[in-house]
C-alpha cells in the first residue's frame, strides 16, 4: 500500500482547459506521465488527482500544454527585482527563504521560462537537494527544457538563458549581492545598477510590447517570432495528400491555430496554419482519422496556408472542402463518403 502524503501545495486545476474535456478520447496523459508518485488517475470516465498521495512537486503543471493545471502562484515570478539573476531552491535544498523556494526545479515549464526571459531573466541559479536519489527527478526536465528554448532565442539572434546549479552555501552567498558564487560575477552596486539599465534598454529594443498576463497564453505568443522563419516551441501541419477536408481539427482546436477562411473567390477556401497559436495539445491530431495533422517541436514553420476547393456533397447537398491538390474527382463529403449509400436501398417485393 502506497502511503499517503500531506503536500503543503496542491495543484488546481482548471477543467475547461484540459484536452479531455473538450475530446472524450484525447490521447494527452502529460500530468501522469510525469507525476513521480502516480497520483494523477484516469479511466473511460473521469481524469483526476489523489490529493492524498499528490505531494505537490508541480511537474503536472510545468508539463501540461494548456495550462490546466496550476501550481506555482500567477504573479511568484513579480518577486524578483532586477529580473537579470534569478535565484530559486527546491523544496529539499534545506533553504528557508521567503520568495525563493520552489517545489522543484522541473516546475518550471516553458510559459514560466518565457515569461521570466520576456522580463530580463537571464541567469538561473539554483540549489537543490540530491537530485539522484529524487523521485522528482524528471527524465526531460529543466536543463533539457532550456536548451531546446535557447535553441529558440539562437535563431532569432537573441542571447541565451543560462543554468547554474550550485551548493547551498554558494547559493546563499548571491543573497546578499556581494558575490554570485558561480551564478554570475560579482558586480558593484553602480555597475549592477548600470548594467540593468543598459539590459532593460536592449530588452525594449529585443522584445517590444507589454508583458500580458492573459488566462492562458500558447508559449510562442509570450515571444512572438519576429520573421517568419524563427524557431516556434509547436508547428501544426497538414499533409495534403490525406487531408479529406472535414474541418474537424478547425472546430476543436482550442487555441484557433488551425482555421478555415474565405478567399475573394466563392469556390476557394484555405486552412490558415498558426504556430503562435499552438500549444502542442494534440487534440488536432487525435480527432483527425485521416491521420493527416502532425505536430513537430522547435523548428520554423514552412506550412501557412492549404488551399482548399468548395464542393458541394452528391449525397447530401452539403458545402464541403478538399485540398485544393487532390487530383481525384470526388463529389461527396466527408460524412458521405465513408457510407455505402447502395447498401441501404432495398426493393419492396409484393409477395401477391
Amino acid at each position: 500500500m502506497r502511503a499517503r502524503i500531506e503536500a503543503p501545495i496542491q495543484p488546481s486545476v482548471h477543467a475547461e482547459r484540459c484536452v479531455h474535456t473538450r475530446v472524450t478520447d484525447a490521447s494527452c496523459r502529460a500530468c501522469i506521465d510525469v507525476c513521480p508518485v502516480d497520483a494523477w488517475v484516469i479511466d473511460d470516465e473521469s481524469l483526476g488527482i489523489d490529493s492524498e498521495y499528490c505531494d505537490g512537486c508541480g511537474l503536472c503543471a510545468a508539463a501540461c500544454p494548456q495550462g490546466a493545471i496550476i501550481s506555482l502562484p500567477s504573479d511568484w515570478s513579480d518577486q524578483f527585482d532586477s529580473r537579470l539573476f534569478v535565484r530559486l531552491a527546491c523544496q529539499k535544498a534545506g533553504v528557508d527563504q521567503n520568495g525563493a523556494t520552489i517545489s522543484c526545479m522541473h516546475a518550471l515549464g516553458i510559459q514560466q521560462l518565457m515569461r521570466l526571459y520576456r522580463g530580463g531573466a537571464r541567469h538561473l541559479c539554483f540549489t537543490t537537494g540530491n537530485c539522484e536519489q529524487c523521485t522528482r527527478n524528471a527524465a526531460h526536465g529543466l536543463p533539457e527544457l532550456l536548451g531546446q528554448l535557447n535553441v529558440l532565442l539562437e535563431s532569432r539572434q537573441l542571447s541565451k538563458m543560462e543554468l547554474r546549479v550550485t551548493g547551498c552555501d554558494d547559493w546563499h552567498l548571491g543573497s546578499d549581492g556581494v558575490d554570485q558564487s558561480g551564478c554570475a560575477p560579482a558586480l558593484s552596486r553602480r555597475a549592477f545598477f548600470g548594467k540593468l539599465m543598459t539590459r532593460s534598454q536592449s530588452l525594449h529594443n529585443e522584445l517590444t510590447g507589454p508583458i500580458e498576463e492573459p488566462t492562458f497564453t500558447p508559449p510562442a505568443r509570450i515571444l512572438p517570432r519576429r520573421r517568419r522563419n524563427d524557431v516556434v516551441p509547436y508547428v501544426p501541419q497538414i499533409d495534403t495528400s490525406q487531408c479529406n477536408g472535414c474541418d474537424t481539427c478547425v472546430s476543436l482546436c482550442p487555441q484557433q491555430a488551425i482555421e478555415l477562411h474565405a478567399t475573394p473567390r466563392a469556390d476557394e477556401l484555405q486552412y490558415r496554419l498558426d504556430a503562435e497559436s499552438c500549444s502542442g495539445c494534440g487534440i488536432c491530431v487525435d480527432v483527425c482519422k485521416q491521420g493527416a495533422v502532425s505536430i513537430e517541436r522547435w523548428r520554423a514553420q514552412t506550412q501557412f496556408l492549404l488551399p482548399l476547393k468548395a464542393r458541394r456533397c452528391a449525397a447530401c447537398g452539403a458545402p464541403f472542402n478538399l485540398p485544393a491538390t487532390t487530383k481525384a474527382s470526388r463529389n461527396l463529403c466527408a460524412v458521405c463518403a465513408k457510407t455505402n449509400h447502395a447498401s441501404t436501398l432495398f426493393q419492396v417485393i409484393d409477395p401477391g
